[in-house]
């Protein structure tokens, strides 16, 4: 049900769909659709470049061929829980195909899906970028593509929501290290996603973890580290018995839970995720380099959601850990990668005068080890939840989650029960996608949530007793910080 437009929520499935309108060429002023709204389904993803999503209408009016529909389109609508919120969901998306069109004749009217999308998305695959940048760094290369390809404004304040949402911004985290570039006349959005995996934080190390994605703040091209250290912005519980009638409990109380992935170790060996190697050759020098990746050292250096790793610090048989390099030369790590270099360029000049080398260090013995290791691991625990209706929450953001294990509840030193967190589920999560669902009954949102470290420091993370079939087990253990402090 809606609300009235002064009215505050007095039920958790309250919203207010201030308006819904049809943009056209064709005519002056917009088309209110919000009386023939049948859904809206609006979807943000971090791995994905625009926002995009789809209206179904019922029509008696012949809209279709009145209007003249074509494609060139605009929709416009603002969604929010009351009109006293002040953060809504404010934009203007541009139509690009309308199917499913359903004739209802006895009843003379029929049913048929509006798709929208971001009008940048239609930029993207109409325009390519070909074009050199020299010794610029990789985020003034993203701010120049933003401003000159797409035409948009920067954002002055980093991952909040706009004051004034209908201006389209941008958000972009410094990063480190000068290149020069020739982009290779790729499509916009494909330029930028090619530009991310060379791009280091220059606040935040170690890592080449940036992404772009678009939220309903704007365009965001940034770290996974800036974003892991927000903090959490709100926190909900999955507890069905709850039976609260205050709204402020059923608002932050989950309705469903599932896990989508818990964990997959044979998947984070093969790929990498917690020790893979690179072996980079430079063809100038006819040097090879060595690089290794271990998420012990990782861990204990980068920004993360929670305070324990994901993974124990238990040797094989041949006394190595997950994320450790074979300790015996008579093996090889089993992620492996071989790439081009110029490392060692740098101390190659062409001009000694002008002490100029033959190119900027490309870095590549650090982006790539890192990236592959840190999506794997951004990615290793997924669950979705369905929340009442909330135009808050967005991609990018952290949420607290909180549901209990099954150990039966007990009396605390205070005399009063309580249940335990389950320490697997319950911690800080990365939103990585958000659908939100309008329709004359409800308004509810769907979130994907990851994350790549546990909350508690339980004993589940120590290493287990020695195991007589792994030799070497007590120098293995040793070297390993098993909990972050």
């Amino acid at each position: 049900m809606t609300t009235s437009l002064n009215s505050s929520v007095k039920q958790v499935s309250d919203y207010e769909l201030v308006y819904i309108n049809l943009l056209t060429a064709s005519l002056q002023n917009p088309i209110p659709l919000k009386e023939n709204l049948k859904e809206l389904n609006y979807y943000e993803d971090i791995y994905s470049s625009t926002i995009y999503g789809e209206i179904v209408i019922y029509d008696a009016t012949n809209m279709i061929s009145n209007l003249r529909l074509n494609g060139t389109e605009f929709i416009e609508f603002k969604l929010m829980k009351t009109r006293n919120d002040k953060d809504a969901i404010e934009r203007t998306f541009r139509i690009y195909k309308i199917g499913d069109r359903n004739l209802d004749s006895a009843k003379n009217q029929e049913a048929f899906i509006i798709y929208f999308c971001s009008e940048e998305l239609l930029l993207s695959e109409k325009y390519r970028i070909s074009k050199s940048y020299k010794s610029y760094q990789i985020s003034d290369i993203v701010n120049d593509i933003f401003t000159s390809y797409l035409k948009l404004t920067p954002k002055t304040i980093s991952l909040t929501r706009n004051t004034k949402p209908q201006t389209k911004t941008y958000y972009i985290d410094p990063t480190i290290g000068v290149y020069d570039f020739i982009l290779p006349n790729k499509k916009i959005f494909e330029t930028i996603h090619w530009l991310s995996m060379y791009s280091r934080p220059a606040t935040m190390n170690p890592g080449a973890d940036f992404l772009f994605f678009e939220n309903s703040n704007g365009f965001n091209f940034v770290s996974l580290q800036t974003l892991f250290a927000q903090g959490a912005f709100k926190s909900f519980f999955y507890n069905p018995q709850n039976i609260s009638i205050e709204i402020s409990d059923q608002a932050v109380n989950v309705n469903h839970m599932e896990v989508v992935k818990f964990f997959d170790v044979l998947e984070g060996t093969s790929q990498g995720t917690f020790n893979n190697r690179l072996i980079t050759i430079d063809p100038l020098t006819r040097n090879l380099l060595i690089t290794d990746f271990r998420y012990d050292e990782y861990f204990a250096l980068a920004q993360t959601l929670n305070k324990a790793p994901i993974t124990t610090g238990l040797p094989n048989r041949w006394g190595d850990t997950l994320y450790q390099s074979p300790s015996d030369i008579r093996l090889e790590v089993g992620a492996l990668r071989i790439a081009a270099g110029n490392n060692d360029e740098k101390q190659i000049f062409t001009d000694p005068l002008k002490n100029a080398t033959v190119a900027h260090d490309i870095h590549i013995e650090q982006y790539i080890p890192n990236r592959v290791a840190q999506l794997g691991l951004t990615n290793y625990m997924k669950i979705k939840i369905i929340i009442p209706g909330d135009s808050q929450i967005y991609v990018g953001m952290i949420l607290n989650f909180n549901t209990f294990d099954l150990t039966p509840t007990q009396l605390t030193t205070q005399g009063q029960y309580a249940r335990t967190s389950d320490i697997f589920y319950s911690g800080n999560y990365l939103v990585t996608a958000v659908r939100h669902i309008v329709n004359n009954l409800e308004y509810k949102t769907i979130i994907e949530m990851v994350k790549e470290s546990f909350g508690s420091d339980s004993g589940a993370y120590l290493p287990a007793p020695p195991n007589p079939l792994s030799p070497g087990f007590q120098n293995a253990v040793d070297g390993v910080q098993n909990v972050k402090s």
